[in-house]
């Protein structure tokens, strides 16, 4: 939540007056959103965790239950990028299994974690943050595009577990991303100039140009796409939300 899509998540969601609990790895950049929240009225604690740790990610909730009661609503954003511009037969396995450990393991972990509490009150929301990558194959970045097919899967077989309960599930599939503190994007666009040997606003152009309203996605409409799932989708489960600016309707017209 210190990072990225979470700093845009967690500022809507402080709107709406929601209790958070900001949770990751860097602390600092945790403290810090945590700061930008207290500062406009809003509450939240900081649990430091690493969500490809079981013991971690349990403590994280029996804090948050300490602190709260209650969960009503778990977003699954932690994530990595992976390997870049590497084909399937050159990617490391340590590297295939950090980022399936982070962007899969991890959000089963989190639903497993919450599910039990839950179950028992038979209420709650959970939001996973797929990609475009998870709903097209995305060469060069096959660890990366196969979590976040694999979250997809997750989200609908859980959606339609925890449903009886009165829990409903579903996913966004952002698109490319920008925004306070979203390093991943720009080491994607980085790599990728370097590799091919063209200019940084070369390979922007070429991203732009495969959506349809020719821009990138701001965290704050990551951020009002959860708020839409957590309150107003009330009949909505299973469901994946495209945020991408269009990316899949239109056809692709790579500038680079």
């Amino acid at each position: 939540a210190g990072r990225g899509m979470g700093i845009g998540i967690s500022r809507v969601l402080a709107r709406e007056e929601a209790d958070l609990v900001l949770v990751g790895r860097n602390q600092e950049a945790l403290n810090e959103q945590a700061r930008k929240i207290r500062d406009t009225g809003g509450k939240c604690i900081v649990v430091p965790t690493d969500v490809t740790k079981s013991a971690e990610v349990n403590a994280m909730v029996k804090n948050t239950l300490d602190e709260f009661g209650k969960v009503d609503i778990l977003v699954n954003n932690a994530g990595v990028t992976g390997p870049i511009e590497t084909p399937i037969w050159e990617v490391k396995e340590e590297d295939w299994d950090y980022t399936l450990a982070v962007n899969l393991k991890g959000i089963y972990l989190c639903c497993k974690a919450v599910l039990h509490h839950m179950i028992e009150r038979k209420s709650g929301n959970i939001v996973n943050i797929a990609g475009t990558s998870g709903r097209t194959g995305y060469p060069m970045r096959s660890p990366y595009s196969s979590s976040k097919w694999a979250v997809v899967g997750l989200t609908k077989v859980t959606a339609i577990e925890a449903g009886p309960y009165g829990i409903r599930v579903n996913a966004i599939h952002p698109g490319g991303v920008v925004g306070p503190g979203q390093f991943r994007m720009k080491k994607i666009i980085e790599t990728r100039a370097k590799l091919k040997k063209v200019s940084t606003d070369e390979v922007v152009k070429g991203y732009l140009n495969e959506t349809v309203i020719g821009r990138w996605i701001t965290d704050d409409e990551i951020g009002e796409a959860v708020l839409f799932l957590v309150t107003k989708a009330t009949a909505t489960t299973g469901w994946v939300l495209d945020c991408s600016g269009g990316w899949f309707i239109g056809p692709i017209r790579r500038g680079y």
